[in-house]
């Protein structure tokens, strides 16, 4: 059962399903595992560039 304090809700479709979570997804593994492994994965700081800097 989900503790709604932790619950998250994410945009999914067939397409996010098929072309991104299908191919990372191992047997034996759910898609909360997989998604729990990404979070803990993610690293904001790499994932984008910084934003550029703006002069006054």
């Amino acid at each position: 059962m989900v503790n709604q304090d932790n619950a998250a809700r994410l945009p999914y479709t067939a397409t996010t399903h098929d072309e991104a979570l299908k191919p990372l997804k191992r047997a034996g593994k759910t898609y909360d595992e997989l998604l729990r492994r990404m979070a803990s994965q993610y690293d904001p700081e790499a994932a984008h560039d910084p934003p550029p800097v703006v002069n006054q």
